[in-house]
């Protein structure tokens, strides 16, 4: 019985595992044919594993199932005549059907019978229950939040955070994965080792550090750009690492959220973008820029993350073209360093919102650019009080001659008037630039011996660092002071109508800027007209508004009715977890004991309804569930004579029964025992037990549900 027990618990892991699988891959019927198919296949392979058959010939046996059932599949819906019966939608479910039924009882009884043959199959059968398990929030592999859409959404849009949810699906999953392997071997062998396994899953689940677990590594050179909000053409570049390599950029991971950005009042950046930097390279070493060495250089990057209220030092004298504007960054991933809006002037910690869900929190006000820019002819370019060796540092360039031609050939588009305006010598690069360059993340020029050089000379097919590169040494070529900025460009269209802003990974971008008096360092964004790369989607609104009333909690709480389930630190995760593994268990206890009472009372009653041949084993099973419901069972080993003799010899009317049922056994073909002799002799049964048994100790046997399962 015990036996039974654990086969039914196999059924069961199987059940739900070809129920996730198919789900999201059929029609309804056609889940509920694969689940039907792998009860089916269970018992199958009970049969399969006590028969004489090889393992060759079983496996042979499966696929020649599995083909079939394609082959079939592939038919009904292939010819004319069925849908021309059914109908096109009925033919295509039968189709489903069919094939789901066919792969699932084959895959489950090829699996299922040779664990049972060989225990070393086991592995491979929990490889796949584990596989289809794993499949289910595969989605959500490497920290993406936003993923599965099916089952985040849904979530989300009910004010739920999804993270106890994956959580309790994990420990779930491991727990069914530890039943599986637990239920072949010795009964005391498994049951130790499945508890076993269940305690070492409950304790990693409470001493990994979510908070780890979730964390990518910071974004480097395979980001992507920002996409031009206009026509869907745009410019897809990645900030790069610290030493901004000419690299090939990888494709884009999906758009992982890396950090949420609230902005505390309206704003619509005239350029339509937020840049949000997060370091510069101003020194030229010869082929590219890197970070500045040189002391005084890049004061306004901030360095490191504020232990307390910093100050940065910004120099900006049109302060009617600025306001001031105070922003949360709330990090999801970590980061080497701080970004913020351009031009910050402090920066200062701010509490963590979500500990489960973001690394870190700051505060930063900005003096971001309210209007449009003044005549050409009142913007100057670099401070009177830089020093010649500053001044130098921001105008040093390469030696090469073609870079201050072609500069020249960019200037001579202007107008006459304003060739001598640095500023408009600025803008005729910047136009330049964005006609005759096409953007893609692939290029030919990384194994160049100047990759710059390369790529502006030849087919200028490259991403936003050659971008940024070349803009900057062109502006140096006319002595302008300029410099590559590098974090990460969010499109204003993306903001949508919240105060949030979404960075993901795919907006890590760099930009050139040059220095204009008054004013400070001005993004000079190189945008190419052509790309070879496809236009960014934008980001998911649900999952930017969710992100942002998490991170907003920091600053003023919510309404409890926009309260996110599961947030605010570990402790309260992972009990918003326990709470979800603990219904999910109750659940699954609850339909034990129904079933387990269901078999308890069938078997009590099924004298009355079984076949007339078949009454002398079943009420003679039900006699055994009386004596066993009043503490009288057969030995394991015993006789089914010797045990109508001893134990139970108080009850004659037993002894009929077992006589009856021997005779059964042994191949009487003529009917023994009519319906209404079988049921006088169960009562009889009853009487003799009540008369041997005290009331209590019938009465919980009767209520026990576990009692029929150690009757033999």
């Amino acid at each position: 019985m015990r036996r039974a027990v654990w086969a039914a618990a196999g059924m069961f892991i199987w059940a739900v595992t070809v129920a996730l699988a198919a789900a999201p891959r059929t029609v309804p019927a056609g889940t509920v044919a694969a689940v039907l198919g792998s009860v089916l296949g269970a018992v199958i392979a009970w049969r399969l594993a006590a028969s004489r058959l090889r393992l060759p010939v079983i496996w042979a046996g499966g696929l020649l199932v599995l083909l079939a059932t394609r082959l079939a599949s592939s038919l009904l819906v292939g010819t004319r005549a069925l849908p021309g019966l059914l109908g096109t939608g009925a033919a295509f479910t039968l189709s489903e059907m069919l094939l789901w039924l066919g792969g699932a009882l084959a895959v489950v009884a090829v699996l299922q019978a040779s664990s049972r043959r060989r225990p070393a199959f086991i592995a491979l059968e929990v490889l796949a229950v584990g596989a289809v398990l794993g499949g289910v929030l595969a989605a959500h592999r490497e920290g993406l939040i936003s993923r599965p859409h099916t089952l985040v959404d849904l979530l989300w849009g009910r004010g739920y955070d999804p993270l106890p949810f994956f959580l309790g699906f994990g420990a779930l999953a491991a727990a069914l994965l530890a039943l599986l392997a637990a239920h072949r071997g010795s009964r005391r062998r498994s049951l130790l080792d499945g508890l076993l396994i269940v305690a070492l899953v409950l304790l990693a689940f409470l001493l990994i550090p979510v908070g780890v677990v979730k964390v990518l590594e910071p974004p480097g050179g395979g980001g992507s750009g920002k996409a031009q909000d206009q026509g869907g053409q745009g410019e897809q570049g990645g900030a790069d690492s610290p030493t901004s390599s000419f690299a090939d950029q990888k494709d884009p991971s999906g758009g992982t959220p890396v950090a949420v950005v609230l902005l505390h009042d309206d704003y619509d950046p005239p350029s339509g973008y937020y840049y949000l930097r997060q370091t510069a390279f101003s020194q030229f070493n010869g082929q590219r820029l890197v970070q500045a060495t040189l002391e005084g250089a890049d004061a306004d990057i901030v360095a490191s993350f504020p232990s307390g209220r910093t100050e940065v030092e910004l120099e900006i004298g049109r302060r009617d073209l600025f306001r001031s504007l105070d922003t949360t960054v709330a990090l999801l991933q970590p980061h080497p360093r701080p970004f913020a809006l351009v031009n910050p002037e402090t920066l200062e910690p701010a509490p963590n919102p979500d500990p489960v869900r973001f690394v870190r929190a700051y505060k930063v006000a900005s003096q971001v650019q309210v209007k449009e820019l003044p005549e050409l002819a009142e913007l100057h370019v670099g401070h009177p009080r830089w020093s010649r060796k500053l001044e130098r540092h921001y105008t040093d360039g390469p030696s090469d001659r073609r870079y201050s031609d072609l500069a020249a050939s960019c200037v001579e588009l202007l107008r006459r008037d304003l060739r001598q305006d640095p500023f408009a010598q600025a803008v005729a690069i910047q136009y330049w630039l964005s006609k005759n360059s096409t953007y893609s993340r692939r290029s030919n020029h990384e194994a160049a011996a100047d990759p710059l050089a390369d790529f502006l000379f030849g087919d200028r097919i490259g991403h936003c660092v050659y971008l940024s590169h070349a803009a900057c040494l062109l502006f140096r070529a006319r002595g302008i002071p300029a410099r590559v900025g590098a974090g990460y460009a969010v499109g204003g269209r993306t903001r949508g109508n919240g105060g949030a802003l979404l960075v993901r990974d795919l907006d890590a971008h760099a930009w050139p800027e040059i220095y204009l008096y008054g004013i400070g360092w001005l993004p000079m964004d190189i945008v190419p007209e052509k790309t070879l790369d496809p236009p960014d989607e934008g980001p998911d609104q649900g999952l930017q508004q969710m992100l942002g009333e998490m991170a907003r909690r920091g600053r003023q709480p919510l309404p409890a009715d926009h309260e996110p389930v599961g947030g605010g630190n570990l402790q309260e995760a992972l009990r918003a977890a326990a709470r979800a593994l603990a219904l999910g268990l109750a659940a699954l206890a609850l339909l034990a004991l129904a079933a387990l009472v269901a078999g308890k009372v069938w078997r009590r009653i099924a004298p009355r309804f079984c076949r007339v041949d078949r009454l002398p084993v079943v009420a003679y099973r039900t006699a055994l569930d009386r004596l066993a419901d009043g503490g009288v069972r057969r030995r394991f080993g015993q006789t089914r004579e010797a045990f109508a003799t001893g134990e139970a010899a108080f009850s004659p009317a037993f002894g009929e029964l077992t006589r009856l049922h021997l005779e059964a056994a042994l191949g009487r073909t003529r009917p023994a025992l009519g319906r209404r002799e079988a049921l006088a002799l169960g009562r009889r049964v009853a009487a003799e037990l009540a008369r041997r048994v005290r009331w209590w100790r019938r009465w919980l046997g009767l209520v026990d549900p576990l009692s029929w399962l150690w009757v033999r």
